[in-house]
């Protein structure tokens, strides 16, 4: 009596000269790995393009040959092939959350640039990262040309919107309606306006529903209770939405006392 089972490559065994070629690969690659093991510690110039690229194989490649498998299951209903099937189809969506933990390789970029634009005048904030000068204001930072003055580190940009003691920083609101449109477009992955106090005399609670994320910055022992929460309903009317940081936290149990708990 003649088989009827359809002829698939699942139900064929593998040939010699089949099973020669996958030990003379696997015996290839395992000479490469001993071979390159010497210089592992050689770090190589970094190319962002890497990542976008070799999990863009992986994902086709592993989505395919799952797309294969539940074919040739649905021919043969053998449960080995669907289990086989699921982990390749698991691993080639795994690729993704995989590759977004690389945002700098799928940023145009690289790493992402990031504008830090200083507006806390009345505060007279000095971050150490630029030692408190100003290198460029805000027009120049959108310049490719120009921007050079305000870079301080890797791909991090310091720029102002003008000058505290020029009277024409008044109407800074009105600056920053104007250059919002060129922000919404720049090159900058992330654009971060360190504000002054959320009170009803400053500006921060009209930009604030421009931002995507507020976050309130609060100084232990100083902020009084009060304050966070004025600033707090003035935030809420911006419908922006708001996070909250408690900074300069002291613990008052010495060192060495917490070492002996």
């Amino acid at each position: 009596m003649q088989d009827s089972s359809p002829l698939l490559i699942a139900t064929l065994p593998p040939s010699r000269a089949q099973q020669r070629a996958a030990l003379t690969v696997a015996v290839a690659l395992f000479a490469f790995f001993l071979a390159v093991l010497p210089v592992a510690h050689v770090r190589l110039p970094r190319i962002d393009a890497v990542i976008p690229v070799v999990s863009t194989i992986m994902a086709l490649g592993d989505c395919i040959s799952a797309v294969l498998l539940f074919g040739q299951f649905a021919v043969l209903r053998s449960r080995a092939l669907l289990v086989l099937a699921g982990g390749y189809l698991f691993t080639g969506l795994l690729v993704i959350p995989y590759a977004l933990t690389f945002p700098g390789a799928l940023s145009e970029t690289g790493d992402g640039n990031v504008l830090l634009l200083n507006l806390n005048y009345e505060a007279e904030a000095a971050h150490p990262f630029y030692r408190g000068e100003l290198a460029c204001c805000l027009t120049d930072a959108l310049e490719l040309d120009k921007r050079v003055n305000g870079k301080v580190l890797q791909n991090l940009y310091v720029a102002t919107a003008g000058d505290p003691n020029d009277p024409a920083t008044q109407s800074l609101p009105k600056q920053l309606a104007r250059v919002v449109p060129k922000l919404r477009v720049c090159d900058y992955d992330y654009i971060v306006f360190d504000l002054p106090p959320t009170t009803p005399t400053t500006m921060t609670a009209r930009l604030a529903g421009m931002m995507d994320l507020v976050i309130l910055v609060v100084e232990s022992e100083k902020d009084t209770h009060e304050t966070v929460k004025q600033a707090g309903k003035l935030l809420a009317r911006s419908k922006a939405p708001v996070s909250a940081v408690l900074n300069k936290v002291r613990n008052p149990v010495p060192k060495w006392l917490q070492k002996g708990a």
